[in-house]
């Protein structure tokens, strides 16, 4: 399975559905199954405020940080080195200032999503539409970067990567199933352990 690494507080806030969008300098032609992979080094030292969410930075805690988040500030363990959530990267389009902007409009010629301009307050997404107010402070949404649109977002503890929920896998001759070593046929499991990269990266159980 695809994966991209995230750093903490994202990773999690992408599990817990608050982030849809995440931004890129650069874009891929991929599009499916993707896992939400957190980078195992702490972004920074002391609290980092991402929208109404403060991630608790410096030393680990419970082998993570925390996310407070909501009116009671709710502690969520934002796990390290760690695959915390799948989800379809549903599709890639550049972010542009102007509805004019020519090049960008070339790049999604094919496709059916436009590209993501700053002025609008919506823009079209799956069934529905995405406030860009909403996702500004998750993500840098500068003109000449990308938003990769994710949809069907599960955090591990509802749809195992390995099996994606259904507790079997298929070998390769895919003539046959076998049983989900990682979830233990319950198809969820806790965040896995895993080493990312950079790029969007091959991940195996």
């Amino acid at each position: 399975m695809k994966a991209i690494t995230l750093w903490q507080p994202w990773a999690s806030l992408v599990a817990l559905g608050v982030k849809t969008i995440e931004t890129r300098s650069w874009a891929t032609s991929y599009r499916g199954p993707i896992a939400i992979h957190a980078a195992k080094r702490p972004l920074g030292n002391g609290a980092l405020n991402v929208g109404a969410y403060t991630n608790v930075t410096g030393e680990p805690i419970a082998q993570g940080q925390q996310v407070m988040s909501g009116p009671n500030f709710q502690l969520v363990v934002c796990p390290l080195g760690a695959i915390v959530a799948t989800a379809t990267l549903a599709d890639v389009v550049p972010i542009v200032a102007r509805a004019t902007d020519i090049k960008a409009q070339r790049m999604v010629v094919a496709r059916k999503t436009l590209p993501l301009r700053l002025f609008d307050p919506t823009v079209p997404f799956g069934e529905g539409t995405v406030t860009i107010e909403e996702q500004r402070p998750y993500g840098d949404f500068t003109p000449g970067r990308f938003a990769w649109l994710l949809e069907d977002v599960k955090p591990t503890t509802e749809r195992c990567p390995a099996c994606w929920g259904e507790g079997h896998v298929w070998v390769p001759s895919g003539a046959f199933a076998t049983r989900c070593t990682t979830c233990d046929h319950t198809g969820r499991c806790d965040p896995i352990p895993a080493k990312g990269h950079q790029q969007l990266w091959e991940w195996a159980p």
